[in-house]
């Protein structure tokens, strides 16, 4: 090693160097004219030129010098600082690199990027260091070491908002977690929301909130009663570790659902590669144990469907990645679209989420027919109804009569809950075919798939008039019994008004609730609300009920009498939907009994 004067101008950073702004040059300067350099720097040759080994902020202090020092009055040194001491030796480019991290690691100043920059660095050029040896060089341990390092990947703006204190590391730890589900550009958004309602909500509030509105994501379930894991859903969800799912269930890939995942609606050769492959898989749709395979026709399909996908890679191979996912997609908690944020669970592939659901429920229709004895329907099986539980038709399932079957739910319009043992019915409905339908004690309902008696058409006819007068009955003794809240506050009617764990179809409908802001400014609409919520189990919106004993019902509930006019009205409902009920007569054809 030996001290050389060096030209300042023949002197250059050191190559790992990346700090790009120096604080106190000036001070430093100063300091360097009144003493001299104390500390000279380290440094090697690299051609006719030197490069520093640390000592970056003393070159800046050099160059003021040799700009300002006479202006300053300050003594001249090192030949009016046109050089610079340095200690030139043999270093290699390892230990170029450990003299800058010696240079920068305790720095009080160090940017949180600038850190995780510096760990990056020090784990590839020593890979084989642990978490807990690279924490002794930089006074961290070993589990900070191994999460800084994710700091590096969010988006330049987070960064820079991390840097500068505008938000926590803890915040931009669970941003690098929203980044497994949402784009960039809504973390950037999301990051300048934070700093707007800073004071007004906490960041994760409104990291949680913007992920629930992603229209590709789905909020999973926490933990589960049974196992204590996180699942799918609430109730009759797969558990997000599951490694054994039954993928060979899942529905066949459609062209539509295909490129609306990969959101390849703006790139015409990508859109139509996915298209084709689409129809080559489904044209291959029948496998070997068929009668009807064909092994000709098989390897032809598979090698056109795999041409297309060698060609959509050449175009984009993170489209073949996300295809290659929906076909066969992995655990949830393995998948690079599952994020988990302050305990809540994402999916950030929503086709993917709606695939596995239906291969799940088919799974558990499965497992429900082979446990009950119950098959599944097929179009063959002809007319169905959902058996109705409340109505004496539990004694069909009871006794496992032959014309039950088990029909997946979302194939069912309109809402239906059976509380039979052995089958959820979110996932699957008992329904009645054949003999079974005659023996159900219930007249009406809905028959899928065969022709519907006149009794049964007259049923259906007093149901629709049924549920349109059920509301406007309600509305109106609303009117009546909204008294006795008068001495509510206004303040406190606001409040209780929440909707919350109430069906649908027992909210008050919007054609009431519209044109009520001048009667809400006083109080009457949320008097209204408060006996509609009151009265709102009264009857069924299910079941049709007389409405003059809807009407005795609530005035039982509420104590409060109906004027007579109403009284008559909910009579003349009545007939009307009695009218409805009686089926028509159909005229025998002449010449047949």
């Amino acid at each position: 090693m030996t001290e050389q004067l060096i030209a300042l101008d023949l002197i250059d950073d050191n190559p790992e160097q990346y700090r790009e702004i120096y604080k106190d040059i000036e001070e430093l300067g100063r300091n360097i004219a009144i003493y001299g350099l104390n500390d000279v720097p380290p440094a090697r040759q690299s051609g006719d030129r030197f490069q520093l080994q640390s000592g970056h902020r003393r070159k800046r202090s050099f160059r003021w010098l040799r700009k300002n020092y006479k202006k300053e009055g300050l003594p001249e040194r090192y030949s009016a600082y046109t050089v610079m001491p340095l200690n030139v030796k043999e270093l290699t480019d390892d230990e170029m690199f450990d003299g800058l991290v010696i240079e920068n690691a305790h720095r009080d100043d160090l940017k949180v990027t600038e850190k995780a920059w510096l760990l990056r660095r020090y784990k590839e050029v020593h890979p084989k260091a642990t978490s807990e040896q690279i924490g002794l060089v930089f006074n961290m341990n070993g589990a900070t070491v191994r999460g800084m390092d994710i700091f590096l990947d969010l988006p330049k703006e987070v960064q820079e908002k991390l840097d500068d204190g505008t938000i926590t590391q803890g915040t931009a730890r669970t941003l690098h977690s929203m980044q497994r589900v949402a784009p960039e550009a809504v973390i950037v958004a999301t990051v300048n929301r934070i700093e707007k309602n800073k004071g007004n909500s906490l960041p994760d509030e409104v990291i949680e909130h913007d992920i629930e509105h992603l229209p590709n994501v789905m909020e999973m379930w926490d933990t589960d009663r049974r196992d204590g894991k996180p699942r799918s859903n609430w109730k009759n969800g797969w558990p997000l570790d599951m490694k054994n799912f039954p993928n060979k269930l899942l529905p066949l890939l459609t062209g539509h659902t295909a490129v609306q995942t990969l959101d390849c609606f703006n790139d015409k050769p990508a859109q139509k590669l996915v298209l084709e492959w689409a129809e080559y898989i489904a044209a291959d749709a029948i496998g070997p144990e068929h009668e009807n395979f064909d092994q000709e026709m098989h390897d032809a399909c598979q090698r056109q469907a795999q041409k297309r996908l060698d060609d959509l890679a050449e175009i984009n191979p993170v489209y073949v990645e996300q295809l290659q996912h929906l076909i066969n997609p992995p655990a949830c908690t393995a998948c690079p679209f599952y994020t988990k944020i302050r305990g809540s669970h994402y999916c950030g592939m929503k086709a993917c989420h709606t695939r596995k659901t239906n291969a799940w429920h088919a799974s558990l229709i499965e497992q429900a027919s082979k446990s009950l004895g119950i098959a599944m329907y097929e179009t063959t099986d002809g007319a169905f109804r959902v058996l109705d539980y409340y109505s004496g038709d539990s004694s069909l399932f009871d006794k496992k009569h032959k014309g039950l079957r088990l029909l997946p739910t979302f194939k069912i319009n309109g809402h239906h809950y059976q509380s039979f043992s052995g089958i959820d019915d979110d996932v699957a409905l008992v329904v009645a075919t054949g003999d079974a339908l005659n023996k159900m004690s219930r007249a009406g309902g809905k028959v899928t798939g065969g022709k519907m008696t006149e009794k049964e058409k007259a049923e259906r006819r007093a149901m629709k008039i049924y549920r349109a007068h059920r509301p406007a009955l309600f509305w109106e003794y609303t009117a009546v019994a909204k008294s006795m809240f008068d001495a509510v506050p206004l303040e406190v009617l606001n409040k209780l008004n929440r909707w919350e764990n109430i069906m649908i179809d027992d909210r008050i409908p919007e054609a009431y609730s519209k044109g009520n802001s001048s009667a809400s400014v006083k109080g009457d609409y949320q008097r209204r609300a408060l006996v509609w919520r009151l009265i709102m189990s009264c009857g069924s919106h299910f079941q049709r009920k007389a409405m003059t004993s809807i009407l005795a019902e609530m005035q039982k509930l509420t104590g409060i009498k109906s004027p007579k006019a109403l009284i008559k009205q909910a009579e003349q409902w009545d007939a009307e939907i009695n009218a409805a009920a009686k089926p028509v007569a159909v005229e025998t054809p002449k010449g047949k009994k």
